[in-house]
């Protein structure tokens, strides 16, 4: 068991999640959702890049609970989920190549998402990287609650 302060909060989300039957379901008690494809629709909704889509997501999270919604790697969102959610986003890429798999583009929103959350607080001096053990320590228990989701 990886001692306090390595990167156990991550185990904590993991063991935390919860599977749900329907999109609908897990976004409730949600005050903001944002969907995020590769591909840009004809809905109601105005597709935000990475960016401008995390300083949005940020400013609804003062306000409760929040959700970043990605489809599958192999067919996305279907317009009836987009249309579930509050807001699109889309991640600016290749015009030739416009997908990227779903962990990247888990990435790239994380990322964008904490970029905006240290420029609120100021960035921390000292940022410890995951050392290489608790890589190896979360990755099975990851990979688990991937398998549990069906993902």
């Amino acid at each position: 068991m990886p001692k306090r302060g390595d990167g156990e909060r991550s185990l904590d989300v993991l063991r935390g999640a919860r599977v749900c039957a329907s999109l609908a379901e897990a976004l409730q008690g949600t005050v903001y959702a944002l969907a995020v494809s590769a591909r840009r629709r004809e809905l109601a909704y105005v597709s935000a890049d990475a960016r401008a889509a995390a300083q949005a997501l940020l400013a609804a999270a003062q306000e409760g609970e929040v959700a970043i919604v990605f489809g599958t790697e192999m067919s996305g969102l279907t317009n009836e989920e987009i249309l579930q959610c509050r807001a699109a986003a889309h991640i600016p890429a290749d015009p030739g190549y416009s997908s990227l798999n779903l962990a990247a583009a888990v990435q790239v929103l994380a990322y964008e998402a904490r970029v905006r959350h240290w420029a609120r607080k100021r960035c921390p001096r000292r940022l410890r990287p995951a050392r290489t053990r608790m890589w190896r320590i979360s990755m099975p228990i990851l990979s688990k609650a991937c398998s549990r989701a069906a993902f």
